[in-house]
């Protein structure tokens, strides 16, 4: 579930059309979630929302699996 929140508050969806602000913390999560574009941990580190799951053995490497599986098309891969 991370994996597609990060996707979606990067602001792009598999289209490549826009995804509109549609929350209060939106702005605030965006920066981490275009980071996490080039590296998927950005997005764990946002401590004071995600507490200390980057700290989670495997944690982080499922979601940069996950989040590889949703930018090439999970649609694609059945």
């Amino acid at each position: 579930m991370p994996g597609l929140w990060s996707r979606m508050r990067a602001g792009t969806r598999e289209d490549g059309s826009g995804i509109k602000a549609n929350d209060p913390g939106w702005c605030d999560q965006t920066p981490a979630a275009v980071a996490a574009r080039l590296r998927p941990v950005a997005w764990l580190e946002q401590r004071d929302i995600r507490g200390t799951l980057v700290e989670e053995p495997g944690y982080a490497e499922a979601l940069e699996e996950w989040l590889g599986v949703i930018r090439s098309g999970a649609r694609q891969r059945r």
